[in-house]
């Protein structure tokens, strides 16, 4: 009768009503059930030695439940995060850095004095080409030096960047250094010799 008096309604019924109403419903019950999933579940309190299941079974009421702690000797209620018994470490405190020595002063080396250049003696190289015989019939030797840009006759006695010429024969040409020594000179090969301002 009932079902009957329902499907004679149904058809009556304007049916964007109908949907608005299932629509307000479907809403309520998406609620409803969203709000019991997200309520956290309380912890059962711990039962004290010497209660029975009945004594600790929670009552409808605030004076229940502090009946129950004040039985279980603690009045600290039971959580999620940290259950009755649990010990909080807290972590030691930070070690303070050890202190850093000072670094002792390098002794300094003392420096060393600056050494002075060996100043190189100046050279020149001679070389004799041969003679030939002045028209009063004085020889001259025909030499050839470094410093120059072609030979030059010269004839005995003569200083030359401090060599003097003591003898022209035709291979040797006979000359003295500014420490009184002498040497010869072969025609066509070059010597070095020291150069320096005259000789004795």
């Amino acid at each position: 009768m009932a079902m009957d008096n329902f499907w004679k309604w149904l058809k009556q019924a304007n049916a964007r009503a109908v949907f608005f109403c299932l629509l307000v419903a479907l809403a309520g019950v998406t609620a409803w059930w969203a709000w019991k999933l997200m309520t956290p579940i309380q912890a059962t309190p711990p039962i004290a030695p010497g209660i029975s299941q009945e004594q600790a079974r929670p009552g409808l009421g605030i004076l229940a439940y502090l009946q129950i702690q004040q039985a279980a000797g603690t009045n600290r209620a039971a959580t999620l995060f940290f259950p009755p018994g649990a010990l909080i470490r807290t972590p030691p405190p930070p070690t303070p850095p050890k202190p850093v020595p000072p670094t002792p002063p390098t002794a300094q080396t003392p420096s060393k004095p600056p050494v002075k250049p060996v100043p190189v003696k100046a050279t020149v190289t001679l070389t004799y080409r041969g003679r030939v015989i002045r028209g009063d019939g004085v020889p001259l030797a025909l030499i050839a030096d470094s410093k120059g840009l072609k030979p030059v006759f010269y004839e005995a006695g003569t200083n030359l960047f401090g060599l003097k010429i003591t003898s022209i024969e035709e291979e040797t040409l006979g000359v003295n250094l500014a420490d009184q020594s002498s040497t010869t000179l072969e025609r066509g090969i070059p010597q070095t010799f020291p150069e320096s301002k005259h000789a004795d």
